[in-house]
């Protein structure tokens, strides 16, 4: 089942009284529909002109959040390496400063993923369970720099690596 209606995880909740108003963003396959400003939504509201709905239990905790952040790509490495000092400074300080995105974790690709240059993995040699061939020296031209400069803007800054595959690979 396919939709054109794309949920965007864009909103901002303000406490008014007793109220939540939820300030509504949407982007919309198909169309020019890219972050527009909808109707404000209140969380006690019973008819909206979506259907779906929200509920929360705030009295029961599923998990922690721990940080707010984005992924650290071989593109975006490759893009950040193009700037300017002085641009490059900027787009650090939108994302990691208090007076910016405040990011405070980033997920870092281990090999190849679906925002790199071309596939490529950190290690080729076939049964190497202990990963005695192990390597990391291709994300050093990029991805390591642009990690780097995250931590110099923001000391607590925590990462995750994670292995990544295109979608292609799956053979569902």
């Amino acid at each position: 089942m396919t939709s054109d209606r794309v949920v965007v995880l864009f909103a901002f909740v303000f406490v008014v009284s007793a109220q939540t108003i939820i300030e509504n963003f949407a982007t919309t396959r198909n169309t020019e529909e890219r972050l527009t400003k909808k109707p404000n939504l209140l969380f006690d509201q019973k008819d909206t002109p979506y259907n779906y709905s929200i509920k929360i239990n705030t009295h029961k905790e599923y998990q922690k959040i721990i940080g707010w952040g984005g992924a650290f790509t071989e593109a975006s490495g490759f893009i950040y390496s193009l700037l300017l000092p002085e641009l490059q400074r900027e787009l650090i300080d939108a994302y990691f400063s208090p007076y910016g995105l405040d990011y405070s974790i980033g997920r870092v690709h281990m090999g190849s993923a679906d925002f790199s240059l071309n596939k490529y993995n950190c290690d080729n040699v076939t049964g190497d369970y202990d990963l005695k061939h192990f390597n990391i020296e291709r994300d050093k031209r990029y991805v390591l720099p642009l990690v780097k400069a995250a931590q110099a803007k923001k000391k607590d800054v925590q990462f995750f690596f994670s292995p990544w595959r295109y979608a292609d690979e799956f053979h569902c």
